[in-house]
């Protein structure tokens, strides 16, 4: 997998994270693509990772991350 084209080795369009970027888009709230993108690679990552505490703490980080730079961004 390239790291976030979305697309295999081979060129082929990855077809989960291309449902999860049309369902993004049509959130009320739209997602940024860089992070759903982000997301996936992240779970993608850690599938098969018998303990899920790694994945869920790198999800809240990047989660708490992108939630911090939208309050940043409002009060400046």
């Amino acid at each position: 997998m390239n790291d976030f084209t979305g697309k295999d080795p081979h060129g082929r369009e990855d077809l989960a994270l291309a449902t999860l970027r049309a369902v993004a888009k049509e959130a009320d709230e739209e997602l940024p693509s860089d992070l759903v993108e982000k997301l996936y690679h992240l779970q993608k990552r850690h599938q098969y990772d018998a303990d899920r505490a790694a994945s869920v703490q790198e999800m809240q980080r990047l989660l708490e991350q992108y939630v911090g730079s939208l309050v940043e961004g409002e009060a400046k």
